[in-house]
């Protein structure tokens, strides 16, 4: 799992051993115009250029995209984004539909500009777990805000959260927040392995979050299935030792806990 690209408007993830590219936007796609959207699109096939072959399947989480695509703007996006991935042989897309309805009817009609209708290589999804059960085979979810990724693999059991530099701007109560997102996910899928990489975490964890994680979260980890987790060390000292502080309750249980240097050697561990 690798971020390709982020921004304020979206992200992109690279899921290397599924060859599949996860492309989620944000709700702030609402404060798009034109030429944003243009500017968007044009730094995202930049980045993605290094990773071209490294994916024959996309996964396009339209839910929180909010902008209406001219028909004008429909035309550039064909010739100038598009055309760049007619090279791909056999390429498969799964979208996640829109909630605005006239920002999902423009994504049809771009699709439909390059004959893109649903078929054997394409299909419109309401949920991310259907979506990429069809183009793998497993289920995979993810949530993305401004300060993290949140990420479950059924191939592996897997649940992986990683914190982005951006991190250093939120707030305590955000922060809450942020950790509900995880909370939730962890309900949702009873995930068998943790991997938490703190590596970009820019905002220490004070004693009252710190208690607040190990009254809602940290029991839902203990009476899961948790028996594995990876914790990629913050750069930050002051933050890493609040990591430490969170987790010393969980490491009194019967959980295998190992720390790292790398999303890369903590990833080789958990997942051999």
């Amino acid at each position: 799992m690798k971020e390709v690209y982020r921004s304020l408007y979206q992200t992109f993830i690279l899921f290397t051993n599924e060859s599949l590219l996860v492309e989620i936007w944000n709700e702030t796609s609402d404060d798009l115009n034109d030429e944003t959207y243009k500017q968007e699109y044009l730094k995202a096939l930049d980045a993605l250029a290094p990773v071209f072959d490294q994916y024959d399947k996309i996964l396009i989480d339209a839910h929180n995209f909010q902008y209406p695509v001219s028909p004008t703007l429909q035309q550039w996006h064909s010739e100038h984004i598009l055309s760049q991935f007619s090279h791909k042989a056999a390429i498969k897309i799964a979208v996640i539909k829109s909630k605005s309805p006239l920002a999902q009817y423009a994504l049809e009609q771009t699709l439909e500009e390059n004959n893109l209708t649903e078929g054997e290589t394409i299909k419109l999804f309401d949920q991310m777990d259907n979506a990429s059960q069809w183009l793998t085979g497993k289920q995979l979810d993810c949530r993305t805000t401004s300060a993290q990724i949140i990420c479950y693999q059924q191939r592996n059991e897997t649940l992986t959260q990683i914190w982005n530099p951006h991190s250093e701007d939120i707030e305590q109560s955000t922060l809450l927040d942020e950790f509900q997102d995880f909370a939730t996910m962890v309900k949702s899928h009873q995930p068998f392995k943790l991997m938490l990489d703190v590596l970009d975490l820019n905002f220490p964890i004070l004693p009252q979050a710190q208690n607040w994680f190990n009254q809602n979260i940290t029991p839902n980890l203990l009476i899961g299935n948790i028996k594995y987790i990876a914790l990629v060390i913050s750069k930050n000292a002051h933050v890493q030792l609040s990591i430490d502080q969170m987790l010393e309750e969980i490491k009194a249980y019967n959980l295998t806990i190992e720390s790292f240097d790398t999303y890369q050697e903590a990833d080789q561990w958990l997942n051999p």
